[in-house]
């Protein structure tokens, strides 16, 4: 799922997300760069059937020169747990070009 896609979803309502529940948090900083691996359980529904899923989610900030923090690059996994019990994995990612956040 591209960005434009996850975030029309969120903004149609397709996609509803009603528990966030983190588990892990790992931060390294290298340099003007800092990496986060983050563990979420989200809760919620996707065009109306109920779902839930632990997600893993990483994301790449740089540090500008003005002195603040730009994701440049995102990554995140999910094996989605549907309410009928069946298991489908559902990988989302996108990267983002530049420290403007420009795609």
């Amino acid at each position: 799922m591209a960005k434009r896609d996850d975030l029309a979803a969120h903004q149609s309502g397709t996609l509803k997300i009603e528990v966030l529940t983190p588990s892990e948090e790992h931060i390294q900083l290298i340099g003007g760069v800092a990496i986060v691996n983050v563990r979420m359980h989200i809760s919620g529904s996707y065009a109306g059937v109920s779902s839930e899923s632990d997600f893993r989610f990483t994301r790449v900030w740089a540090h500008t020169s003005g002195g603040s923090w730009h994701v440049v690059a995102a990554y995140s996994m999910s094996g989605l747990r549907v309410s009928s019990k069946r298991t489908c994995r559902l990988p989302f990612s996108y990267i983002r070009h530049g420290l403007t956040g420009r795609q």
